[in-house]
């Protein structure tokens, strides 16, 4: 029931939701049915109706029309936010947390945003005790989003409302996982616009879906409402269609329309059980003057995108085939398109790492997903992002799935910078892979300058949809023979992303030799050093006085330390009790009046 709507229909619909007792699923009239969800051999459904009015089945076939949460009157609370309410509540949505159900339920009038969502719980379904919790979203008329369609998404520790209908758009809000309520009211994510109603969010695979609908609601035969999709790598967006068009940008791709004498198809639901996913909706049937009416269909999954089957009845299933042709068979159509299982002797297709159902990227020996559409070359050899000479920013470990101790989080300054040495054998041209993480609402594009030669040429820095999910982008380049100085400066305005590993794949491409600098004769020469259990060890040459610095990765001098004589030979530095703290520290040793030295990247723990 959204913001448009027919006193026929209107008319239609109560006598629906007041004369039904007992039918079967093709002829159960409800409208906004809630997801559907089970409790003691029971399936459940929700509904727009008087007082929050439910639906059970066992069989999914044949319908019995349940209780009411609110029985008699409704909480005084709504009036205050929505004055003039009658007691119709619109939209509920069903979920389970905490050892209770919880049903969002919304209040609003027609063509208003001057709308509330309510949450009511319950320990059982079957013999419920209906508690109201009062209100958890609102709106009014300076709104701009509206506050009705209520859904609940969770996954990886993490609650979502999501809700909306025309204005702007559906909006997506934290759960607190305890009280059922947002986090913060004010912190919303836009996620679909084009008058978009009755969201439904769920995490399949390795992607977020919204499922939402578009079209004009509630006119019987006369309704256009159909079923769109987009995903996402990110519970918040943005979420994509089929031909990478965001869902706030007018997006979506439609999975489900009028078909015949189902007029209208609304408001999807999500179940799964026994292998097989389900999707519950309502339509408007042709044959019976635009009633609205209960139908579930099943979903199998196509280069891992929803396909809805539409000749699933549950009150007949009968013997079907599976995709081999066997009778109550249980081979399937895997995410490729490929019968797989039962009789086929055929395996189902996997996602490689670039996310391709059976591609044939894979990880390679630096951790980084080569081959495949990836277009990257397995390494020959790497260095880490926080192993940058120079920097502005901080050395970080806070997001997940990154390579190493860390990773590079530059400064959001459009001349924030980062500095690498990489040393070739020969001069040539050469390919570097930047692996990299933009959870960022647009592109962060650098400029790629080689040995201090600007302006450098640009890399493109898509959004990889979290700052969790990381993503490898090539860069070409001349390198000189010998040391060469990579420096990356962000050229937008939204700052640079966080830069994890940088690898190469030609085997005339390395890492210089660590620490060791060019010297002149007769100055004290510097060997590698290594640092265990906070002992620095390093090899002098030549008996030297000597300075010590320590930082903090982001650049804050920890420590300065002058030696006038440091022996010749093997030396040993202690930084217990100098450094005070676990965490990444840059050490400089250098001979006192020259640029001669030796500098590391410590990990303390």
């Amino acid at each position: 029931m959204k913001k448009r709507v027919s006193d026929v229909s209107l008319f239609l619909l109560l006598v629906v939701f007041t004369v039904l007792e007992i039918h079967a699923q093709y002829d159960y009239g409800i409208h906004d049915p809630a997801g559907i969800v089970s409790e003691n051999g029971r399936y459940y459904t929700f509904y727009t109706s008087n007082g929050v009015e439910h639906a059970y089945s066992t069989d999914l076939c044949t319908w019995k029309r349940g209780g009411r949460i609110f029985s008699s009157g409704f909480p005084s609370w709504i009036n205050t936010y929505v004055p003039g309410f009658e007691g119709h509540f619109w939209a509920p949505q069903v979920f389970y947390m905490n050892n209770k159900w919880h049903v969002y339920y919304s209040c609003s009038t027609f063509g208003s945003c001057q709308s509330a969502i309510g949450l009511a719980t319950s320990t059982s379904l079957e013999n419920p005790v209906w508690k109201d919790e009062g209100m958890v979203v609102f709106t009014n008329n300076s709104s701009d989003h509206n506050a009705i369609d209520a859904d609940v998404m969770r996954h990886d520790g993490k609650v979502w409302l999501i809700y909306g209908s025309f204005w702007s758009g559906i909006v997506m809000t934290r759960l607190d996982t305890t009280t059922g309520k947002p986090i913060d009211r004010n912190d919303l994510h836009y996620v679909a616009d084009g008058n978009p109603e009755a969201a439904f969010s769920i995490y399949h695979g390795e992607h977020y879906y919204l499922f939402f609908n578009r079209g004009k609601c509630c006119d019987g035969v006369n309704s256009t409402y159909y079923i769109n999709v987009g995903r996402s790598k990110n519970p918040a967006g943005p979420f994509l269609d089929k031909n990478n068009r965001s869902t706030s940008n007018g997006g979506g791709t439609v999975i489900l329309e009028t078909q015949g004498r189902f007029i209208g198809p609304g408001h999807f639901g999500y179940f799964a059980e026994n292998g097989k996913e389900y999707m519950s909706y309502h339509y408007y049937d042709k044959n019976q003057n635009g009633m609205s009416k209960l139908k579930i269909s099943t979903l199998s999954w196509h280069d891992g995108w929803p396909v809805v089957n539409t000749d699933f009845d549950p009150c007949n299933p009968g013997p079907v085939d599976d995709c081999a042709g066997v009778e109550n068979g249980t081979a399937y159509i895997d995410e490729c398109g490929d019968c797989v299982g039962g009789t086929t002797g055929k395996k189902t297709c996997k996602q490689d790492c670039n996310g391709d159902w059976g591609g044939v990227a894979f990880e390679d020996s630096c951790g980084v997903c080569a081959g495949g559409k990836t277009a990257v070359l397995p390494c020959a050899g790497s260095i880490q992002g926080e192993e940058a000479l120079e920097f502005d920013g901080i050395i970080e470990n806070t997001n997940a799935g990154y390579i190493g101790e860390g990773y590079l989080n530059l400064d959001n300054k459009i001349d924030a910078c980062a500095t690498w040495e990489l040393c070739a054998d020969i001069p040539s041209h050469y390919t570097l892979y930047f692996r990299f993480a933009n959870g960022g609402s647009e592109n962060r594009n650098m400029f790629l300058v080689v040995n201090e030669q600007e302006p450098g040429s640009v890399i493109e820095i898509p959004q990889t949809g979290s700052w969790t999910n990381w993503k490898t982008v090539s860069a070409e380049l001349e390198l000189r023979k010998g040391k060469n100085r990579i420096t990356l400066i962000p050229s937008s305005s939204e700052g640079a992303p966080n830069i994890d590993i940088i690898t190469f794949s030609d085997e005339k491409l390395h890492r210089c030799e660590s620490g060791i600098i060019t010297k002149s004769k007769g100055k004290a020469k510097f060997t590698d050093m290594r640092c265990v259990e906070g002992v620095v060890s390093f090899h002098l040459e030549k008996e030297k006085p000597v300075t010590f610095r320590i930082y903090t990765a982001s650049g804050r001098l920890v420590k300065k330390l002058s030696v006038k004589n440091v022996k010749k030979g093997m030396n040993h530095l202690d930084l217990n009790g100098v450094v005070s703290c676990t965490g990444i520290y840059l050490l400089f040793i250098y001979e006192n009046g020259t640029d001669i030295g030796l500098r590391k990247m410590l990990n303390i723990r």
